[in-house]
Order: structure tokens, then C-alpha cells, then sequence
């Protein structure tokens, strides 16, 4: 979870209100922890709720 944070607060402040930039980034730091982690690549589906 810490790297979906540290990949959205990564991103501009335009890109963050862009929901396909956050769903790629946080997709692209979960596949590149899990690799790290377990030496596997997963497919992943980033599912984003905003809530204001």
C-alpha cells in the first residue's frame, strides 16, 4: 500500500485528478513491488472509488 501512496503522491496535481494516470501509476508500483517481493508478475486491475 505504501507504494500506491508514494506513486500517486508522485504524480502533478493535474495527472492526480486524472483517473487513468493514477490507475496506471498505482498499477505499474504494485506490479513493480510484487516483483521485487515474490519474483512473480502479476496482472493487476486497479479499481479507483473517489470519495469527496
Amino acid at each position: 500500500i505504501d507504494d500506491a501512496i508514494d506513486a500517486v503522491e508522485g504524480l502533478t496535481a493535474p495527472k492526480r485528478r486524472d483517473d487513468d494516470s493514477v490507475r496506471e501509476a498505482v498499477r505499474v508500483a504494485l506490479r513493480r513491488s510484487i516483483k521485487v517481493e515474490f519474483n512473480r508478475r502479476p496482472v493487476v486491475e486497479i479499481q479507483l472509488v473517489r470519495v469527496s
